[in-house]
């Protein structure tokens, strides 16, 4: 029983790992070139900080957020190490 479940475990986070890698090759195919790169460059100047209005700061906190989600998916080091991961689980099963 206890090695079905590390078995399942197993693979769900392979599951994890893969949608990861595919989702960022996505996103490095949209965003790693020179259109990528003036739409990440407008995004960053429009990034704003503490607002006195809740709802503003809110939206300006997300807003951050999701530049930060985009960055971190071109980040090839990121990208590499998941492929590995993925790579390792593959050859365990």
């Amino acid at each position: 029983m206890q090695r079905k479940i590390e078995k399942e475990n197993q693979e769900r986070q392979t599951e994890a790992i893969d949608r990861v890698v595919k989702l960022s090759a996505t996103f490095q195919r949209v965003f790693d070139g020179e259109d990528g790169n003036k739409v990440l460059k407008h995004m960053e100047a429009m990034i704003k900080g503490f607002d006195c209005d809740p709802y503003q700061h809110a939206y300006n906190a997300g807003f951050r957020r999701y530049h930060e989600i985009i960055k971190q998916m071109l980040n090839q080091e990121e990208y590499e190490r998941h492929l590995d991961l993925l790579k390792n689980a593959e050859n365990k099963t």
